[in-house]
């Protein structure tokens, strides 16, 4: 008795249960890794660079500041920095919303890169507490950037205009510059 009550167990478990979902594992071409959200300023970058960068930094939880202000839509939670004459005058409202930022991903050529880097590292020195990421740049161009110790500077070499075959490469490269002990890499594509 006690066989055939098992029996019949076991039949109505396989009638009522699902079968089981298998993982197969990472999609071969596929890089998979958990991002840690930062505070990042795309700052005068080509126009589809920063869509793509903002749509990826977006998605994986970051918050995102564009200068100059551009066309993209925030949907991605994106905040535009109304552009002046001096973006460092510009990023204050940023600063003071966010307390920091993490992350600047610039075009090398850009005129007022030193001073967006400054106005970051003084609004560093006035914290009660220490960003343990630290600030990091990094630069897209033709030409290296000037490296220092008070910040981790990466560079991706690539010629200058960017062209579409570029750009593809450019933004995961980019992704992966973000990620911790990145320091002073450089990438040539």
């Amino acid at each position: 008795m006690a066989d055939n009550y098992l029996e019949r167990k076991m039949e109505e478990h396989r009638r009522v249960s699902q079968p089981r979902k298998i993982s197969a594992g990472p999609i071969k071409g596929k890089l998979s890794f958990n991002f840690p959200p930062r505070r990042v300023l795309l700052f005068d970058l080509d126009k589809e660079i920063t869509a793509r960068l903002a749509r990826a930094y977006g998605e994986s939880g970051c918050r995102v500041a564009l200068y100059p202000e551009t066309a993209l839509t925030n949907t991605d939670g994106s905040r535009q920095i109304n552009s002046t004459n001096n973006p460092a005058v510009d990023l204050s409202g940023v600063l003071k919303a966010w307390g920091d930022i993490d992350l600047v991903v610039s075009s090398v050529e850009t005129q007022y890169l030193n001073d967006v880097m400054q106005a970051i590292l003084t609004r560093r020195e006035s914290l009660p507490y220490p960003n343990d990421y630290g600030l990091r740049l990094i630069a897209i161009g033709d030409t290296t950037p000037p490296l220092t110790t008070e910040y981790t500077t990466c560079f991706i070499q690539t010629k200058l205009p960017i062209k579409s075959d570029a750009i593809l490469k450019i933004v995961p490269s980019v992704l992966f510059l973000s990620l911790n002990d990145m320091s002073n890499t450089n990438i040539k594509l």
